[in-house]
C-alpha cells in the first residue's frame, strides 16, 4: 500500500479520548515537574562538582558524570515536552519536537545503558583481576565517544519515523494532533523495537548481572590472602556495596521508558 494511503487512512481515524479532570491534571503535573526539576537540578550539580574540582575527575566519576549528562538531557528536553501529550492526549507542540522527543529518548536510555556497561567493566578490572591501573582517561573518553556515536545511530530510525497526525475526535466534533510512529504496522518496524530491546535491556541485564556476581564472589566468598581487614579487602567491599544501587538502577532506569 502507497505510503501517502496508510498516511491518510490513519489521519482519518477517529479517537475516542479519556479527558482527565481538574484535580488529576494538577497532581500529574506537580508529579511531572517535580521529576523534571529533581533531574535537571540533581544531575547539574553533579556536573557542576565534577568539572569544579580537578581531584574528582577520576575514570569512575567520569562514568558516573556520562551518565547524568544522558539524564540531564531527558530531563530538559524529553520530560517536560512529553508530559503535555501524555496529560492532554494532545500534541500541541511544533511538529519538529515530535522527531525530537524520542530520539532523545532513545539516545539517553541507550547511552546510560552502555555507560552502565562499561563502568562494570572499569570494576571488574579493580576488583576481579587487580588491576592496579584503572583504564586511562583518554582510553575511557574514547569509550564514551563511541557509545554516543552508537546510541545516536541506533535512535535514528526512531526520531524520523515519529510524525504528527490529526485524528477526528467524536465528542468534540474536532481533530486531534497526535505524535505516532507512521510505520508502527510494518514488520521492520516491529523488528526495529525489538532490537532495541534486546541492546538496550536483555543484553546490558545478563552482562551487568554476571559481572557483578563474579565480583561479589570473589569479594564475599573467596577468603582474602591478608586478614580481612585488609585495606584493600575492605575497599573491595565498599565497592560492592555500592554496586548493589548500580544493578537496581538498571531495571529502573530502563522501565522507565517501557
Amino acid at each position: 500500500m502507497d505510503e501517502h494511503m496508510v498516511n491518510e487512512s490513519i489521519a482519518t481515524q477517529e479517537v475516542g479520548l479519556h479527558e482527565l479532570g481538574t484535580v488529576e491534571l494538577v497532581i500529574w503535573f506537580v508529579l511531572y515537574a517535580l521529576i523534571a526539576f529533581l533531574s535537571i537540578t540533581g544531575n547539574a550539580l553533579v556536573i557542576y562538582v565534577f568539572f569544579a574540582s580537578t581531584r574528582l575527575q577520576t575514570v569512575t566519576n567520569l562514568l558516573i558524570v556520562n551518565l547524568a549528562v544522558a539524564d540531564l538531557m531527558t530531563g530538559m528536553l524529553a520530560i517536560p515536552f512529553k508530559f503535555q501529550a501524555a496529560l492532554l492526549q494532545r500534541w500541541f507542540l511544533p511538529a519538529v519536537m515530535c522527531s525530537v522527543v524520542p530520539f532523545i529518548e532513545t539516545v539517553s536510555l541507550s547511552v546510560s545503558v552502555f555507560t552502565l556497561i562499561l563502568s562494570s567493566v572499569d570494576r571488574f578490572r579493580a576488583v576481579v583481576t587487580a588491576s592496579r591501573s584503572n583504564m586511562r582517561k583518554r582510553t575511557v573518553r574514547l569509550w564514551v565517544l563511541l557509545i554516543w556515536t552508537v546510541s545516536i545511530a541506533c535512535s535514528v530510525p526512531y526520531g524520523v519515523d515519529h510524525m504528527v497526525y490529526e485524528f477526528n475526535d467524536p465528542t468534540t466534533n474536532s481533530t486531534v494532533p497526535m505524535c505516532l510512529p507512521k510505520h508502527s504496522e510494518e514488520t521492520w518496524w516491529k523488528a526495529y523495537n525489538v532490537y532495541l530491546t534486546i541492546i538496550q535491556y536483555f543484553v546490558p541485564l545478563v552482562i551487568i548481572d554476571f559481572i557483578y556476581c563474579i565480583i561479589a564472589y570473589n569479594v564475599w566468598l573467596t577468603p582474602p590472602i591478608r586478614s580481612q581487614y585488609d585495606r584493600k579487602f575492605e575497599r573491595s567491599k565498599r565497592t560492592v556495596s555500592s554496586s548493589t544501587s548500580i544493578v537496581g538502577y538498571f531495571p529502573i532506569r530502563t522501565q522507565c521508558y517501557r
